[in-house]
């Protein structure tokens, strides 16, 4: 019913830092790309040329694709899991699609130009370029890598078929489901939708309505499974659910999930985990590593996450951006709770007019397309709108409002918050499920500022008293530090990046973090990462080494260190 082919593997690759390809007509059907690399996808550009590390710019990808005549007549789409940044897609030399959200998954219908029985070109046009009006932008804090950085994948369904599907699974049981069915033939159709948890004997069912020839339908259902094992970090039960179309009584598609029993909710102050407070303790991740740049590596994933784990983690941020949906489907499985965030990121609102519009249509777009992705993983207990934006700018504070309304909007289920990190001078929380704070007073005023008498209890002592006057303002609402932490260069001991440095930093102000209106605290960051060329904030290092281990996954003396503080903290 439902056919996926991965497209990974050998595509023909061209770089154009002067837009040839539109020119010379790389995308058409019949253009002789014998002379192009070979390259591997996923990968980035520099993967598979190195001199282009740095390079921002188009890139273009060609492969052929044989389609079967038992492909004609049905239902047809391109889907990629992630594009940097901006693509446009052809098959057989027509325009098909075009997505300008990368880290994002986007699809292509191909339904009416694909040549089944024969033959056909898809053509990839990815371009890395940093504009002002995007999300992220032209300023980030990690290195943009540029190309088809995730899997691409042609996927084959009936012209009746299933598109979104939205779960609430709570820890006493309960289930809701919102089922979107889309009717993509010429004829209206009389549909119903059901799901199914096989091991647990429940069933759900829609009653049939009709779907107009081009229309879409929301089906909901909802019901309660008995004697449920609620999913938590210490036991993070799954249970496999399959949802289900029919078309007059047929089934025409299904689409199979995991899912988990949870509820999360904040009470008096306090962070509830299925009605139980939760204190959560972990790293911010990057989609990074040594061997693989920012595409996706499960086996490193794997051995992060596990890794973190055994360090006393419960708790992952997955910063700045959507990250692989494979690494999600690993913290359900390995239960490591998740704040889930969009890359709009050092936002300076309407202090730069001419892109505001802009730029905040698309972290809009974003949004929902992470939650629409993302929704159904028992993971994921927080979403986080906006990163370090610049408050005291005109139309931050509004723009954060909104788009926490908007994520509450789309999933009443979560938290919601946005992450500041100028927090000590406004404060905008009002509107936020819980308040998320980035600080680092011991790097920022001792080491970077350079001031000699600002000692490592002065840290612990700035931590505690701010908190403190946060905690008055908003005494209702647990205080979750997103990001604190200190850099490290490996093998260097001790001064401003020594590692025994780093190990007194996150000590001292990991000491503050325990008032019972905190409700968890967060290393940044798990693993050193690149930043952009030139980028400057150390002068001019090009890899961030605030990590507890290095890029290619080498633990400092930090890693130990916290994971002790950790477990005894969670030991009670």
């Amino acid at each position: 019913m439902r056919d996926t082919t991965l497209l990974d593997g050998t595509w023909r690759f061209q770089p154009d830092p002067y837009g040839e390809g539109d020119r010379n007509g790389y995308h058409a059907a019949g253009f002789d790309d014998d002379a192009w690399c070979e390259v591997a996808v996923p990968s980035d550009f520099s993967q598979n040329i190195p001199e282009m590390d740095f390079y921002e710019g188009g890139g273009w990808y060609r492969r052929r694709l044989d389609a079967p005549v038992s492909w004609d007549g049905r239902r047809v789409v391109l889907r990629f899991e992630g594009v940097n940044n901006h693509a446009r897609v052809w098959m057989n030399g027509e325009c098909v699609g075009k997505n300008a959200d990368p880290y994002l998954p986007f699809e292509c219908d191909v339904s009416d130009v694909l040549q089944c029985g024969g033959a056909n070109s898809v053509v990839v046009y990815a371009d890395n370029t940093s504009n002002p009006g995007d999300v992220p932008g032209n300023l980030r804090g990690w290195r943009t890598f540029g190309g088809i950085l995730r899997s691409v994948s042609l996927i084959v369904t009936d012209r009746v078929h299933l598109g979104s599907i939205a779960t609430v699974c709570e820890a006493d049981g309960r289930i809701r489901a919102h089922v979107t069915v889309c009717n993509n033939s010429e004829t209206s159709s009389s549909v119903a939708a059901s799901l199914c948890i096989d091991e647990a004997a429940l069933e759900l069912t829609a009653d049939a309505v009709n779907i107009d020839a081009g229309g879409e339908v929301t089906m909901e259902m909802s019901g309660t499974l008995g004697d449920v094992e609620p999913w938590s970090p210490d036991s993070p039960r799954l249970y496999n659910a399959t949802i289900a179309v029919q078309r007059s009584g047929e089934v025409v598609d299904t689409i199979g999930l995991r899912i988990g029993f949870r509820t999360v909710e904040v009470g008096k102050g306090v962070l509830l985990l299925n009605g139980e407070p939760i204190y959560v303790t972990g790293f911010n991740r990057h989609e990074d590593g040594a061997g693989c740049n920012m595409t996706p590596d499960p086996e490193m994933t794997r051995s992060d996450l596990e890794l973190m784990k055994a360090s006393g983690s419960n708790f992952v941020r997955l910063c700045h951006y959507p990250h692989d949906s494979h690494e999600l489907d690993l913290c359900d499985e390995l239960g490591l709770l998740v704040m889930a965030e969009v890359p709009l990121y050092w936002w300076t609102g309407k202090w730069d007019e001419e892109n505001h519009d802009a730029k905040f249509a698309a972290a809009k777009r974003q949004l929902g397309t992470m939650i629409e992705r993302d929704v159904n993983h028992p993971s994921v207990m927080i979403w986080s709108v906006s990163n370090e934006n610049a408050e005291h700018a005109p139309g931050v504070v509004e723009g954060n409002r909104e788009l926490v309304a908007i994520a509450r909007s789309l999933d009443s289920s979560r938290l919601v918050v946005h992450v500041s990190n100028h927090w000590t001078e406004v404060r905008s929380f009002e509107d936020d499920d819980l308040i998320a704070i980035n600080a680092y007073p011991a790097w920022g005023r001792m080491h970077k500022g350079g001031n000699e008498e600002f000692t490592l209890q002065d840290a612990t002592a700035w931590w505690a008293d701010e908190l403190e006057k946060l905690h008055a303002c908003y005494p209702e609402k647990p205080i979750l530090v997103a990001e604190f932490g200190h850099p490290a260069l490996p093998g260097v001991t001790n001064g401003a990046f020594g590692e025994a440095t780093q190990v007194a930093a996150l000590a001292a102000e990991f000491e503050a973090m325990h008032a019972p209106y905190i409700c968890g605290a967060l290393i940044w960051c798990f693993a050193d990462h690149p930043w952009p060329g030139g980028f400057d904030f150390v002068r001019f290092m090009t890899v961030s080494t605030y990590g507890v281990v290095t890029r290619d996954r080498r633990p400092k003396p930090s890693l130990e260190a916290m994971a002790r503080l950790f477990r005894e903290k969670q030991a009670g």
